[in-house]
């Protein structure tokens, strides 16, 4: 096998992504610490993990990825309207005294 074709399993790195936090704080290279994950994984997992583990990594990207449609956003935005009206909604000074009386709570424990 040549050293210089990539793994069945890397990322094409000719496609366009998003750099990561760790690509852009430590300079790693595309990939470099996901292909590390990637082989501890295959190292420690059994089949039925590795299974179980890319089912819930699907799941979880292909909902990360649906952005709200205009129906929705319009929904929200009218059921925030109807809480405003019905008086269902705090003033800053309100939400203000919430968060201080919250922190006071946490310094206390």
């Amino acid at each position: 096998m040549d050293n210089n074709e990539p793994k069945k399993y890397e990322q094409d790195n000719a496609s366009s992504s998003m750099a990561s936090e760790p690509t852009m704080t430590y300079g790693y290279l595309h990939g470099a610490p996901l292909s590390g994950l990637l082989e501890y994984l295959y190292a420690t997992l059994p089949p039925n993990s590795m299974r179980w583990l890319g089912e819930h990594l699907i799941e979880r990207a292909q909902s990360a990825e649906q952005p709200y449609t205009m129906e929705e956003i319009d929904a929200m935005l009218e059921e925030s309207e109807r809480d405003f009206e019905a008086g269902r909604c705090y003033s800053t000074e309100q939400v203000l005294q919430m968060c201080k009386e919250a922190q006071s709570k946490k310094q206390m424990a």
